[in-house]
């Protein structure tokens, strides 16, 4: 029986969990969390290796085979995303440095906002769920945004309160990250359609369309902040399935995963945007059997052991 090691986001001995839950228990190979040896920083005694929204252990794996992606930040994220899909959403990542970013961080978004002609929204870089996430709507408003922040600092402000958050208009979860500096800023795209895409190797994918609603806090309407349970099954044979279909296969093969969640939006133009990705996905939205069929077969097919 092959031997895998499960890399995961929080260690390297990983037990099952989430989607790899699925795989656990097959005949064809078993996961080996604390059998396997890390010898002068390789891993030894495995025959393969995989990356479960990971860290990047590359260095940890020169013998074996490899499969899965790294869980990236925004930032990162959407720098893989421009360079797999060329025309995929205009992107400003904005870091921690050690100057006085308030005062640059302002000009810099406003030139951004001037170049695109359009609001834009601030994402946190480690945000999910449409937490962590501001609207910007003109010049003015980029103004007090950054000033209130800068206040805050000056304060010694590590984590704002519902009040102060409230104040930005902005969510009190993840809010510590403006306060670092450490978000991106994008056009703000309302899109029409919002879909959530579970995309596996050799295998046809699953897919979702998303309701969206409005954010009270932020005003901002997501689709991140509905229950899976309330999304819309999109069967095959409906033009988006196929399209959807063909751009996930795209991302599939650029981080070398058997399987990734991927949400994406979708404009009146009928243009198609890729939003986010990563291993760990929400599964409520479809058949419990589906999904796990999918999963262990797609794995099987990437390792090349079926």
């Amino acid at each position: 029986m092959k031997k895998v090691a499960l890399i995961d986001y929080r260690q390297i001995n990983s037990l099952p969990s989430g989607m790899t839950t699925f795989l656990d228990g097959m005949k064809e190979f078993t996961f080996v969390n604390s059998n396997f040896v890390l010898e002068d920083g390789v891993l030894k005694d495995v025959d393969a290796v995989l990356l479960y929204d990971a860290t990047d252990v590359h260095t940890f794996c020169k013998k074996q085979k490899v499969v899965g992606c790294s869980r990236l930040a925004k930032h990162d994220q959407q720098i893989f995303l421009t360079n797999v899909y060329q025309n995929n959403i205009p992107t400003l990542c904005i870091k921690r440095v050690a100057h006085d970013w308030r005062i640059s961080m302002t000009k810099v978004v406003v030139d951004f906002m001037k170049r695109l002609g359009t609001p834009v929204l601030l994402k946190i870089s480690e945000g999910a769920r449409g937490l962590g996430q501001k609207l910007i709507s003109d010049s003015k408003e980029c103004h007090k945004f950054f000033e209130l922040l800068r206040y805050y600092k000056e304060q010694g402000i590590k984590t704002l309160n519902e009040e102060q958050a409230s104040q930005l208009g902005i969510e009190q979860l993840g809010s510590e990250q403006f306060l670092q500096g450490n978000f991106i800023v994008q056009p703000y795209i309302d899109f029409y359609e919002e879909y959530r895409v579970l995309a596996f190797y050799k295998q046809k994918p699953l897919i979702a369309k998303r309701k969206r609603k409005v954010n009270e806090v932020t005003g901002i309407v997501t689709a991140n902040i509905r229950g899976d349970n309330e999304n819309e099954i999109v069967p095959p044979g409906v033009l988006a399935y196929a399209t959807l279909d063909q751009l996930s296969q795209k991302l599939l093969k650029a981080t070398n995963s058997p399987w990734l969640s991927i949400d994406y939006g979708t404009t009146s133009m009928g243009r198609v945007f890729c939003l986010e990705f990563q291993m760990q996905a929400g599964i409520s939205s479809f058949k419990f059997e589906d999904v796990q069929e999918k999963t262990q077969k797609s794995f099987l097919a990437k390792m090349g052991w079926k």
